[in-house]
């Protein structure tokens, strides 16, 4: 008897890991034209001939699109070659971190028409409605969704199915960005692609959630409290939170989450239950480097500029920069007392 042969982990794992590099360094992939643009002007043509406004015909539009997506992907072949080409092509994290940078360099240049211009890319609202901000809000919401979608959700189909699990999420994702919309052309033609995309990238959200520390991802023992908080920062100083002494918020708290605290390094923690648990950690483990608050759930919270400076010094710290990199981008649109 004949069987088919499971791909090997270690190149599927050394594929991905390579992909990502490339991607990191180059951004999208450099051909002309861009495979995903061409997947997307394939599904134009079909949905040109075969539009009904169904929800029938949307789950027919979805199978024909997801098929192209695994039959690219099984056209690739096995092997890190093919899981390097493939990872390439999917993951978008770069592509995502410039688009918010350059949100961020027009802000810092009191450039506001230009910020609104860059964050069309980011987000679907009209942004001549903005304010500072609110661009800043929409520019951090739109992050931490698209996380998922171009880099968590991609990394984990490709772990899971290789080039074929890989690129067939890309072509979900790519059709729910073209049809899972609420508007009346695709009420019911977009729903079967708005419904994939949320079942491909659920398991993705789960693990993202256990990344950040999310309670419902981290079980049922976790606890959480909506209200006034004060952060006690730990007296050994850090270079994030140089300076600091107390934080009041209102926001939330989690406790009782999964792990070992005494892997990290407690940077605020505040009092519940009679015990302070922590709020805002760090880790470093050889060249890498890991920064966590749990407090950030609300966008009045985003609005202290206190706290923007605890999360600049973070998000800059954890890339290997001087903690104060950018934080001179804290006071942009802060709201004090509102």
């Amino acid at each position: 008897m004949v069987t088919a042969r499971r791909p090997p982990r270690v190149p599927v794992a050394l594929g991905a890991a390579l992909g990502v590099l490339l991607e990191a360094r180059f951004g999208e992939v450099p051909i002309e034209p861009h495979p995903v643009a061409v997947f997307g002007s394939a599904m134009q043509a079909y949905e040109r001939r075969g539009f009904d406004g169904t929800r029938a015909g949307g789950i027919v539009h979805a199978a024909v699109g997801v098929g192209l997506g695994v039959g690219a992907g099984t056209a690739f072949g096995r092997g890190a070659g093919a899981t390097t080409a493939a990872t390439f092509l999917a993951v978008a994290g770069r592509g995502l971190g410039d688009a918010a940078a350059l949100v961020g360099d027009a802000l810092a240049a009191g450039d506001l028409d230009a910020a609104r211009i860059a964050v069309q890319s980011l987000v679907g609202r009209d942004p001549w409605a903005l304010d500072e901000a609110e661009i800043v809000r929409a520019v951090v919401e739109s992050v931490a969704e698209n996380t998922v979608d171009a880099v968590i959700a991609p990394l984990f189909w490709v772990a899971v199915a290789g080039a074929p699990g890989v690129l067939g999420h890309r072509a979900i994702n790519t059709l729910d960005a073209m049809v899972g919309k609420r508007n009346e052309r695709y009420a019911r033609f977009g729903t079967a692609s708005a419904r994939a995309d949320d079942v491909a990238n659920w398991p993705a959200a789960r693990l993202a959630g256990l990344l950040v520390g999310n309670r419902e991802a981290w079980g049922a023992g976790a606890k959480f409290r909506h209200g006034p908080l004060k952060l006690q920062i730990a007296k050994e100083q850090h270079p994030i939170t140089a300076g600091f002494d107390t934080l009041s918020l209102v926001d939330e708290s989690y406790w009782n989450l999964r792990g070992d605290p005494s892997r990290v390094r407690t940077l605020a923690a505040g009092a519940e239950e009679g015990k302070d648990q922590p709020l805002i950690w760090a880790r470093e483990q050889g060249k890498g480097r890991v920064f966590v608050s749990i407090p950030g759930h609300y966008t009045w919270t985003f609005d202290d500029p206190l706290f923007r400076v605890l999360i600049l010094r973070g998000i800059a710290w954890s890339a290997g920069r001087p903690a104060e990199r950018l934080t001179h981008l804290a006071a942009i649109g802060a709201r004090v007392g509102d």
